[in-house]
């Protein structure tokens, strides 16, 4: 389960994610554009979660691969310092998506070198995700971004725009970060 965003370096910079030749993509509107790369990642990870958590209901064990460090440490910490990545946290926490997959849940930072399907997704290179998908041996399948990842996105903009961004200190909930890489 892999997400990433891109900000900078493509004609069609935005949000995407992938698994197993499953993909989907989600442009950058005026207020995503507005919101920090690594904000964009931890956005990602979720709307990838939304997506593709009724196609891991059976799934005995899940890696959710993102591409922002940050994003590995708040979900591991369970807790974020910024204000928009507490936003974010705090929203993806309340997702139903996530409270069924948690027990099963492992989270991994992987560079975009390793995680080239979620990277052409984010870039809006769907030709070049097709040619990978079939190096790979699987068919691409473009996914529609369902109206609750929608929803999300917006919520989260709407709580980042109202916030002002005005980043401090979490108060965080046991004091200490997990020795475990578990969600």
């Amino acid at each position: 389960l892999m997400s990433d965003a891109a900000l900078l370096g493509s004609d069609s910079p935005g949000l995407g994610g992938y698994q197993y030749g499953y993909w989907w993509c989600l442009p950058l509107d005026w207020l995503l554009a507005r919101l920090p790369i690594v904000v964009l990642e931890f956005i990602a990870a979720a709307v990838n979660l939304i997506i593709f958590a009724p196609r891991l209901r059976l799934a005995p064990s899940i890696v959710f691969e993102v591409d922002a460090l940050s994003v590995q440490l708040v979900l591991v910490a369970d807790h974020a310092r910024s204000t928009d990545m507490q936003i974010v946290h705090h929203a993806l926490d309340a997702l139903p998506q996530l409270a069924a997959l948690r027990p099963r849940l492992r989270v991994r930072h992987t560079y975009g070198e390793g995680n080239p399907g979620a990277d052409c997704a984010s870039r809006g290179k769907g030709a070049a995700l097709r040619v990978l998908c079939a190096g790979l041996g699987v068919r691409a399948q473009r996914v529609e971004v369902p109206e609750e990842a929608h929803a999300f996105v917006r919520d989260v903009c709407a709580l980042a725009m109202a916030r002002g961004g005005k980043d401090g200190p979490a108060p965080r909930k046991d004091g200490a970060v997990p020795s475990t890489q578990a969600v």
